[in-house]
């Protein structure tokens, strides 16, 4: 919950360190608020807590903009020591007392989000109950720019994606397949080919979908431009493009592991593209300094064994 008139008065040291150092991160009250879940006064109140306690200014403050002073630039660089010892401690003392506490925020790409993760996440909690996990589902490009920003922990997407600055783990691989109704044209052929994928109707995800690019990638190396795909509709994900392709409209794109069912009941039939397989990759993506970074490794080290 936000804090409201009282300001957070009696945060404790840890806590005013972190406002500052998410501040002067990301530059901004308003998003050191939104990312801290505070209120901007709550943080102003802290900051300038800080700067009566030290007696300097530790932000210039230019209109919309804010900047380290020089005072501010020796403090960061403390804070940042500080921090990481109390980490540090933190871990130490868990493995000695058996007890990990915390929360982790996760952003996954909607495909993970529905047919992988929140059973690891349930096991992780039998082990691990002091330990929160909130999670975040969206689109790829979304998702990363939710952690460049600094509102989740760590992300799991799948390529192409741009990280810059960012640790980049695999996590696990995964086949993109086309699929019809049933009753398409193509349901009685072994395989079609690059050319066919041209002329029928086809069903689009959305900008920014790992989806979209990975396939829109697979094209351009063979030298056709997803524009030229007969797009009818454009659908925000692969629950809405399999509804869509069961009616009969068009063939659209999507994970092997989220039409598994339906191929079973025979509600859609998968159709292989001659001698291609398209396949991708989802990667873990996290900052290299993080708050609970004993907290993330923790839960990295579970779910890549149990992949």
């Amino acid at each position: 919950m936000k804090s409201g008139g009282s300001y957070d008065i009696h945060l404790n040291m840890e806590s005013r360190l972190k406002i500052f150092h998410t501040v002067a991160q990301l530059k901004s009250f308003t998003k050191a608020a939104q990312v801290l879940n505070l209120t901007q006064p709550a943080i102003t109140f802290q900051i300038k807590n800080l700067e009566d306690h030290f007696q300097t200014r530790l932000f210039y403050r230019d209109a919309n903009k804010i900047s380290l002073t020089p005072s501010g630039r020796v403090f960061f660089k403390h804070v940042e020591n500080i921090l990481n010892e109390y980490e540090n401690a933190k871990k130490e003392i868990a493995k000695v007392s058996g007890k990990l506490r915390g929360e982790i925020r996760i952003g996954t790409a909607s495909l993970l989000g529905k047919y992988h993760l929140p059973k690891l996440i349930g096991h992780f909690k039998t082990e691990y109950a002091l330990i929160e996990i909130s999670m975040l589902v969206g689109n790829s490009g979304k998702l990363i720019q939710e952690l460049k920003e600094h509102a989740l922990d760590l992300v799991i997407v799948s390529e192409p994606i741009s990280a810059q600055h960012f640790i980049v783990r695999p996590f696990l691989d995964d086949e993109l397949v086309v699929i019809i109704n049933p009753h398409h044209k193509w349901a009685q052929r072994d395989d079609i080919e690059m050319d066919d994928l041209l002329t029928e109707s086809f069903i689009d995800r959305e900008e920014g979908s790992g989806t979209r690019e990975v396939f829109k990638n697979f094209l351009n190396d063979r030298g056709i431009n997803i524009k030229n795909l007969k797009a009818i509709m454009t659908m925000g994900g692969s629950e809405a493009v399999k509804s869509a392709v069961e009616s009969g409209v068009a063939y659209g794109i999507v994970s092997n592991m989220a039409v598994r069912r339906e191929i079973e009941m025979g509600l859609l039939k998968q159709v292989k593209i001659k001698d291609t397989v398209l396949k991708r990759k989802f990667l873990i993506v996290y900052p290299p300094k993080q708050y609970n970074r004993h907290l993330i490794a923790t839960f990295l080290d579970y779910i890549s064994k149990r992949v």
